[in-house]
């Protein structure tokens, strides 16, 4: 079994969530964002759990709100390809 060192603490202070907290920018829907691995994009859905981010160049993807790091960006979104439309089928 490998022992941890632990940093010490007050006996009479219990050890809460809070001790770990880090301040988290939030974004909404919407906002422009730049993640490392995926580049900008812009974030279709936020709520407590998951954050929705449209990128660019890689398609929408899915991340946990905690752990997801993200910077605003101003770049803008480029336009989406207009989507073909479908072929009516001929009637006899």
């Amino acid at each position: 079994m490998i022992s941890v060192p632990r940093a010490p603490r007050s006996p009479n202070r219990a050890l809460t969530f809070t001790d770990y907290e880090v301040h988290v920018p939030t974004f909404s829907a919407g906002d422009r964002v730049s993640q490392a691995q995926y580049g900008d994009g812009t974030v279709t859905a936020v709520n407590e759990h998951h954050t929705v981010i449209d990128f660019d160049a890689h398609g929408t993807r899915t991340f946990s709100t905690r752990l997801v790091q993200l910077e605003g960006t101003s770049t803008p979104a480029p336009p989406k390809p207009a989507k073909p439309r479908r072929k009516s089928a001929k009637q006899s």
